[in-house]
């Protein structure tokens, strides 16, 4: 994005082509630094300061804070959650009460509804690229996963509270947690955006790891599912048993501890973006004119006409010789 001086935008100079306003995404191409945007009133030089977080729109960090906020206390919540859906799955041959399944099915709709607002409010798109946005682009294509994953985990807690888990209805549990990774991808690409236009690049770091991390362990679950539903099917119980105990308890692990990491870095991202919002939402100024330019070099002028030379002086008399005549 091109950014101009602060003197030049003192002094009325027109802003680039590539500039859209930061609240509305208006053109601003060829308008003086020193106006407003004609669409919504925001002064333009609020548009031409860079790409920084604190130098964009209050209002659609407010949105990222929001749903960064939302996420940190899903994955907070879906830690309780999950053990008690294991008491209830490890009471399930006593026959649970009909209400705690209820209650458990209610939470976990509850939970899967916070993950997804959090995810529409990080997925929201900044105003100066509203209109170059594609059906198609990551943030979009992010939502689209959301929803799906949304219903196909409704559909896989339906299977799993049913107890009908044959071949053909696995494939509704491997589904929602496949949508379910692609999405934990596609959000982490967007956070990792965000720390490299607050210049953390620490924190963009941490954040490839812990989601190539998460993506790891929830595949080698899904892997030693896999493994044990195939192996069950050829009566093979006690191989089946040994892969999933080896692999699962490994898997589980390390899911709980790259959930772990990721809700540390969920925390560091929602302080991040409530700095980025207050300094944006503060009243800047234009910067005053400058003081006008000293003259380097001074204005070319005429020569004067040269003196008129004086005659030379006539030398002095020498001697005279005798018998010469005078002059």
């Amino acid at each position: 994005m091109s950014q101009l001086h602060p003197s030049s935008l003192a002094r009325g100079q027109r802003s680039p082509d590539d500039v859209s306003c930061i609240h509305c995404g208006y053109m601003l191409r060829g308008l003086n630094a020193r106006g407003t945007c004609p669409e919504c009133g925001t002064p333009i030089f609020k548009s031409l300061r860079g790409d920084g977080l604190e130098f964009a729109d209050d209002r659609w960090l407010t949105h990222l804070r929001r749903g960064t906020s939302l996420l940190f206390w899903y994955a907070i919540l879906s830690i309780a959650v999950g053990i008690l859906g294991g008491i209830l799955t490890s009471v399930g041959s006593a026959g649970p009460h009909r209400g705690t399944v209820l209650t458990f099915l209610a939470l976990a709709i509850a939970l899967d509804l916070m993950w997804l607002a959090g995810v529409y409010f990080v997925t929201t798109t900044e105003p100066r690229a509203a209109g170059d946005e594609s059906p198609f682009s990551l943030l979009q294509l992010i939502r689209y996963g959301a929803a799906a994953a949304f219903l196909t985990h409704i559909a896989a807690i339906g299977v799993e509270l049913s107890g009908k888990l044959d071949t053909l209805l696995a494939i509704i549990p491997l589904g929602a947690a496949a949508t379910y990774l692609s999405v934990c991808f596609g959000l982490g690409m967007v956070y990792r955006r965000l720390a490299l236009r607050m210049q953390d690049y620490d924190l963009a770091a941490h954040t490839r790891t812990a989601v190539w991390g998460l993506i790891a362990a929830y595949g080698m679950i899904v892997l030693f599912g896999v493994v044990t539903m195939l192996l069950g099917t050829q009566g093979a119980t006690r191989a089946a048993a040994a892969v999933f105990g080896c692999g699962a308890v490994v898997a589980v692990l390390a899911t709980w501890g790259f959930t772990i990491w990721i809700i540390r870095l969920l925390r560091r991202y929602e302080y991040a973006l409530l700095h980025a919002e207050r300094k944006a939402s503060r009243p800047a100024e234009v910067p005053p004119p400058p003081p006008p330019l000293p003259l380097t070099h001074p204005l070319p002028r005429h020569p004067a006409p040269p003196a008129p030379r004086s005659p030379a002086p006539a030398p002095p008399p020498g001697p005279r010789r005798r018998g010469s005549r005078p002059p």
